[in-house]
């Protein structure tokens, strides 16, 4: 009897452990993987949620709806934990980590400029230096100038990218990323555009030059008859695309409203006179220029298959 009453007490004691270590290992599974995640002490609540983060980031670049709240009350969490310095390191170390996820990178940037206070003095001398990395991300660079612009030296920044420009050793694509970088730091040298205007072929390079000259040509200092005769080689030039010239048009179009201007106005009537440029571009201009002559120009006829060609092309 006793030893019968030994085993059954033993047998309640293995299920009772048993029964602890489930419901342990729930707790744990719940608290780290579920929903109980903020349970834990501040420390450990924040490194659960940047590891959720990262994970929801790799998955989804952009967040909808429920995906956005989640990845906000990740974020929030982390931000509370940003005193400290062991956290704010580990995010130091995930943006200038070169072989991690770019999205994730500028996520990151983005939760360190929300609250940088304690070490903003170490972390904007980091990211100085990081501006003028021949190895750095350019798209990360033009995030962290939009992010902590009133820190940065950006006058030195801004040489170093027109100094980069220029090396062969950069793609189309980077080349690209490198102004934009430069139209958001708000580059005040109309010559450097207009250099482009005169030497580059790659037409990426040539439309996002057109773009960043459309957007300030109001209010900065270019050379205008040097702005417009590059303007016009570029509309005849037979190995423009219709955007390149579309483009072109449209910045020449705004000397238009320019009453002393007679540069254009004269440019314009010679183009839709003649017919050395290709019939949309010819459209445009007539369109255009209708608005400002006397004289009301006729629109050229375009067929279906062609207008269909333009947009395939656009």
């Amino acid at each position: 009897m006793k030893i019968k009453n030994f085993f059954k007490q033993k047998r309640n004691i293995i299920f009772f452990s048993v029964g602890i270590i489930i419901i342990i290992f729930i707790f744990i599974f719940l608290g780290i993987y579920g929903p109980w995640w903020r349970i834990w002490p501040k420390g450990l609540e924040a490194t659960i949620a940047l590891n959720r983060l990262a994970i929801l980031t790799y998955k989804e670049q952009y967040c909808h709806q429920e995906c956005y709240f989640t990845a906000k009350s990740y974020e929030e969490s982390i931000i509370k934990d940003m005193g400290r310095e062991r956290m704010f390191y580990r995010l130091l170390n995930i943006v200038f980590d070169e072989n991690e996820n770019i999205n994730w990178r500028i996520k990151v940037l983005k939760i360190l400029s929300q609250n940088i206070s304690p070490l903003q003095s170490i972390f904007i001398n980091k990211l100085n230096y990081y501006l003028l990395n021949d190895q750095g991300n350019l798209e990360l660079k033009r995030n962290i100038v939009y992010l902590f612009s009133d820190g940065l030296d950006l006058e030195t920044f801004s040489n170093y990218l027109k100094k980069i420009f220029m090396n062969k050793n950069f793609s189309s694509e980077d080349k690209v990323l490198i102004l934009d970088n430069l139209n958001s730091i708000n580059n005040n040298d109309p010559n450097f555009y207009i250099n482009i205007l005169e030497t580059e072929t790659d037409i990426n390079i040539l439309n996002k030059t057109l773009r960043i000259i459309g957007s300030e040509v109001l209010y900065k200092d270019y050379n205008k008859t040097l702005l417009i005769n590059n303007l016009e080689n570029i509309i005849r030039n037979p190995d423009s695309n219709f955007t390149t010239r579309r483009l072109s048009v449209f910045i020449l179009a705004v000397f238009l409203d320019e009453k002393l201007n007679n540069e254009v106005y004269t440019l314009f009537e010679k183009m839709v006179n003649g017919g050395d440029i290709d019939i949309f571009t010819r459209y445009l201009i007539i369109d255009i220029f209708n608005n400002y002559s006397l004289e009301k120009y006729e629109l050229p006829l375009i067929n279906e298959e062609d207008w269909n060609l333009y947009y395939q092309n656009y």
